[in-house]
């Protein structure tokens, strides 16, 4: 008897586990294009933060870019280098050669050379000061100089011409076991691009975007030892909707992307500015829009926040201005970022709610936003979708080709990389294309466009029908794990079911505050009327008793 019941308790415990495998199992090869290995430790080298040519901040647009491959990354300026590095510690070092006199043959260069020669982990050397490290002859390679008529560059089977003249650090294998990842060409000659020796991957040419980045950015997967990859997959966003959009395109726009089985996301901005009158109409006084987009989420629409306003101050209109950047200024807002990105989310989320409409992420107006806002939106959205603004002194922003977690600024940043339908660009279509093409050399890519749904919608159908001849895979938000927490407020989703948890008290709360703005608007306009009225008859009431005086003069 006791035997049965331990064998009845043992296949109940055989079958439940078996369950969890499986489902973990699935989890697991769902996302096997985001899930990399995190045991990797990264130390970063560093001689400047910055391109001398741009504000693009290099180390900044780096870090979050190994964050796809690693979420414990370091930063050592060469100039603070103390001669030893923990070589037990990092699986790979990156040496960032920014600028071409930076890894002079100086005290701190020497010491960090000899550190990189005893060390056994991986090393990836980009750009300048490749020499330095070659001179001690453990590898392979010769240093032969810089050339800037370079005029294409051939990966894996491809060629790719490139339009501007860069220069490139040229190395030539003297070994033929070297592994020549990525080849460059003058015409005449053909030099490594990226190519490996030993625990040395030597990169000639540090790029931040274009064909060059792309390309390095696939060759992150060897250098991680990532052998397997799902399929590339693109999102498609319905941008800028606000309560002065027509419902009607809305819909249609939902009814074209159901038909074709494809989700979508929904850039909301909850409530509209109009700077002429500096009137802010929310989304509770457009039903037909909350009906529309309600309508967009049942097709398969996934919203997320577009800001609060989609401007700052009153003189932008929303759709147009900033939000967390001072765009006339080109500068980080004079505010308490703390304070004014939670009272922007909050604001937003609260007409979301009173609405029946629950964001699963973020995106900011413009992508424009400091790194300080960047760390606030951390802590109230898993997810980001959009560009990255890389540096805090002016408003420059750069893309990536994969799915990033676990940054200092972002938990998921999925970033749009194809760019947007825009008909008065008569190449406008050409250039997603072109970016598309450029993304599809990444291994495991994500991406993704926008459309305004003001725009004809035979423009969205176009790139749509082109993506697909592509064979491309459209991406649903709603197949991450996201989750929204600010204050009393806490959205999450699993699967395509939407769980909300929030103070009720809050939504009578924010639907008497309507109540009261709406006595009061119509207090006002009463108040206007009777002082009006009050006046006309003074003036009326003077102008007879005048009239009576002169009477009585006569």
């Amino acid at each position: 008897m006791m035997f049965k019941i331990f064998n009845k308790s043992l296949l109940k415990l055989v079958a439940i586990l078996s369950i969890v495998l499986i489902i973990s199992n699935f989890s697991l090869s769902s996302y096997a294009s985001e899930i990399t290995s995190r045991t990797d430790n990264v130390l970063i080298v560093y001689d400047s933060k910055k391109e001398t040519d741009y504000n693009r901040d290099i180390l900044n647009i780096m870090r979050t870019l190994l964050g796809r491959f690693s979420s414990d990354i370091k930063l050592l300026k060469l100039s603070n280098y103390d001669g030893e590095i923990n070589k037990n510690y990092y699986s790979h070092i990156f040496i960032l050669g920014i600028n071409e006199n930076s890894y002079d043959n100086d005290n701190k260069t020497k010491n960090l050379i000899s550190s990189l020669n005893l060390y056994k982990g991986t090393i990836c050397w980009l750009g300048y000061g490749i020499e330095n490290l070659l001179e001690h002859k453990k590898y392979n390679l010769d240093y032969i100089g810089k050339t800037n008529n370079i005029v294409s560059v051939n990966y894996r089977g491809k060629s790719y011409n490139l339009e501007e003249h860069y220069i490139f650090n040229i190395v030539e294998s003297k070994d033929t076991s070297n592994k020549v990842i990525g080849s460059i060409n003058d015409t005449l000659n053909k030099y490594p691009y990226i190519i490996n020796d030993k625990n040395l991957f030597y990169v000639s040419k540090l790029d931040l975007d274009g064909v060059l980045f792309y390309i390095f950015c696939d060759s992150l997967n060897d250098i991680f030892n990532i052998k397997r990859f799902d399929k590339g997959r693109i999102f498609v966003r319905i941008e800028d909707v606000h309560a002065f959009r027509d419902p009607k395109d809305l819909v249609n726009i939902a009814d074209y992307l159901s038909s074709k089985d494809i989700p979508f996301t929904i850039a909301l901005i909850p409530a509209y500015v109009n700077p002429k009158n500096h009137k802010i109409t929310t989304l509770s006084e457009s039903p037909e829009i909350v009906k529309a987009i309600k309508y967009m989420q049942d097709k398969g629409g996934t919203v997320i926040l577009h800001g609060y306003t989609h401007q700052y101050k009153k003189e932008e209109v929303s759709g147009e201005g900033y939000e967390f950047w001072d765009g006339k200024k080109d500068e980080p807002l004079k505010e308490n970022m703390k304070i004014f990105v939670k009272d922007r989310v909050l604001s937003g989320l609260r007409v979301c709610i009173e609405n029946g409409i629950y964001p699963l992420a973020f995106e900011a107006p413009h992508y424009a936003m400091e790194s300080d806002g960047y760390k606030e939106l951390k802590k109230y959205f898993s997810t980001y979708m959009g560009q990255h603004q890389n540096n805090n002194k002016k408003f420059s922003t750069n893309t990536y080709p994969y799915i990033i977690r676990d940054t200092e600024e972002f938990n998921i940043l999925i970033p749009e990389n194809l760019g947007y339908i825009d008909p008065e660009d008569k190449f406008t279509f050409q250039h997603i294309k072109e970016n598309l093409d450029k993304l599809s050399i990444v291994r495991g890519f994500s991406g993704g466009f926008f459309f305004h749904s003001y725009l004809n919608i035979e423009y969205l159908k176009n790139t749509i029908e082109y993506l697909e001849k592509q064979n491309i895979e459209f991406m649903n938000l709603r197949d991450f794990n996201n989750w929204v927490k600010v204050d009393e407020i806490q959205i999450r989703n699993n699967g395509d079911e939407i769980i909300v948890n929030y103070d009720r008290d809050l939504e009578e709360n924010i639907k008497s505050d309507i109540r009261f703005k709406s006595i009061s608007n119509i207090s006002k306009i009463l108040i206007f009327i009777v002082s009006i009225s009050v006046l006309i008859f003074m003036i009326i009431f003077i102008y007879f008793k005048r009239i009576d005086k002169k009477k009585f003069l006569k």
